[in-house]
């Protein structure tokens, strides 16, 4: 299993299988997406702890996963 996490290591993605392209693109063969190397970091992990969301949750390999400092809930409704 991989994730994806962007350059502040907030997670993007979890993925199966990671295919690089020619273009060091790392790409999802399963949702046919790809993601810019120079914006993202990819990871192999074990597993994924239940509960873990993407944006809600960070990954470093030093710190495994935590909640981002960062994340805001927002209001679907509220503008």
């Amino acid at each position: 299993m991989f994730i994806i996490t962007d350059k502040n290591s907030v997670l993007i993605d979890t993925v199966q299988h990671i295919i690089y392209w020619s273009n060091g693109y790392p790409f999802d063969p399963e949702k046919k997406t790809a993601y810019p190397s120079n914006l993202v970091d990819v990871h192999e992990v074990e597993t994924i702890p239940e509960g873990i969301v993407s944006e809600q949750y960070c990954y470093t390999p030093e710190e495994g996963f935590y909640p981002n400092p960062n994340y805001k809930e927002t209001d679907p409704f509220d503008s």
